[in-house]
């Protein structure tokens, strides 16, 4: 029982939400309250452009197209034009990407590099079956966590360098999958004591823990 202009008027609402959200997003990097990072272009799987065959890295046994699919040179061009495009609407180019879906591989870095990207964030499992651990982890007091997670590391290829930083992939799950479905004032405690265990069990390590949750917006909504 909605007339046309009702409807018109929710709509023009919704816009008139959506357009300040790119304002807000440049005044908090101007006062520094936050960082804005990118990801590449049309949202590609950067290491399958460049070399189809990178699968195989992961999964030996995985069947694959009988043409090998090689475009480096595309995977480039989606990097450069996230870059550009971050630069035209934000005024200042990106530090950081989160590559398509956080997939990763060393042919990559140059690119990313050369774009001045100075850093990258992906899954805790490539960093697990890049040291060869198992990240165990628990939540009690005297329990574990997955230290190796929590710290920055720098990878070097052909003369580059980058930063990478790995997602906790418990926590993200929780804000994202979890969370929802508990009494909020009971899961922000939970969240907090997790991250209070993390800093408390790293204390000993000479710097800061640095827990980086990342995530999906829509699913946590």
């Amino acid at each position: 029982d909605f007339t046309q202009y009702e409807k018109l008027s929710v709509m023009q609402k919704q816009m008139d939400v959506l357009g300040m959200i790119i304002p807000e997003y440049v005044r908090l990097a101007e006062r520094g309250q936050i960082e804005l990072s990118t990801s590449p272009y049309y949202h590609p799987i950067l290491p399958l452009l460049c070399d189809s065959q990178i699968a195989r890295v992961a999964l030996p046994g995985l069947p694959m197209p009988k043409q090998r699919f090689r475009h480096p040179e595309d995977a480039k061009y989606q990097i450069e034009k996230a870059v550009a495009y971050h630069r035209r609407i934000f005024g200042s180019s990106p530090a950081g990407m989160w590559p398509s879906e956080g997939s990763v591989s060393e042919d990559i870095l140059p690119m990313l590099s050369g774009a001045g990207i100075q850093w990258i964030a992906t899954d805790e499992e490539i960093l697990a079956k890049s040291l060869d651990v198992h990240l165990y982890r628990g939540i009690g007091e005297g329990t574990s966590v997955p230290e190796p997670l929590y710290h920055t590391y720098l990878i070097e290829k052909d003369g580059c360098s980058l930063s990478v930083v790995f997602t906790d992939h418990q926590l993200s799950d929780l804000i994202g999958f979890v969370y929802s479905k508990w009494d909020p004032a009971r899961a922000a405690e939970d969240l907090v004591n997790r991250l209070h265990h993390i800093r408390r069990e790293c204390s000993g390590q000479g710097e800061p823990p640095l827990v980086s949750i990342i995530l999906d917006g829509e699913n946590a909504w």
